[in-house]
């Protein structure tokens, strides 16, 4: 009797057990706020280098570009978030070839342009958004293009940009791996996508396209 009181009492803290590891997780993973909280917006248009330059302002180095290229400019809006956390990752996707452009010019006291450790999550986690994860070439796995991040932190509400496409006929190989010209502005995806410090994906929103 006492070693089946012995079981009975293991098993009971054993589920215990189990069943907080289980809310802690929960709780972890669960969203700070909705997206519908931010009513986030996004709106594209091409431009010149003059126009680039004019958008960014005299701080920022707008980018410049060679024959065939294209620039297309981006401004993303969103109200100030319940709460200060998280990182919110901008994504711009051409959703013809599914690829992000090269290179983004963006003020850096507003948002940090790069890669993210989530962006192949992202992309498995949402059909779609597979254009914001890497690119299988040549028996190896590349990072394809760039998008922007900023931190809920910093109380920014807004950000433009302007993104290169270069053009199709380039000859860089690996031109492949990247959004190329011709650019449809109504074929362009802008998607934003919510993580937290550790890495979690809370949730993804369709902006434009």
């Amino acid at each position: 009797m006492a070693r089946t009181r012995t079981w009975i009492v293991f098993a009971i803290a054993a589920s215990l057990v189990a069943s907080a590891v289980l809310v802690q997780r929960w709780w972890h993973n669960r969203p700070p706020y909705a997206a519908t909280a931010l009513h986030a917006s996004a709106e594209l248009h091409p431009v010149t280098e003059d126009q680039a330059q004019a958008l960014l302002g005299p701080t920022v180095n707008a980018p410049r570009i060679g024959a065939g290229d294209q620039l297309i400019a981006g401004t993303v809006r969103w109200r100030k978030a319940p709460t200060s956390t998280g990182n919110l990752l901008l994504y711009l996707i051409d959703e013809g070839k599914h690829r992000k452009p090269p290179f983004i010019g963006v003020d850096p006291l507003r948002a940090s342009l790069g890669t993210s450790s989530v962006d192949t999550k992202v992309a498995n986690r949402y059909p779609w958004l597979q254009g914001a994860g890497m690119v299988y070439k040549d028996g190896s796995w590349w990072e394809s293009g760039e998008e922007l991040e900023v931190a809920m932190s910093s109380g920014v509400t807004s950000v433009t940009f302007v993104a290169v496409f270069p053009s199709a006929d380039s000859r860089d190989r690996n031109r492949d791996l990247y959004a190329t010209t011709p650019v449809d502005v109504s074929r362009l995806l802008v998607g934003v996508v919510l993580t937290g410090d550790d890495d979690q994906i809370y949730w993804a929103q369709r902006l434009h396209g």
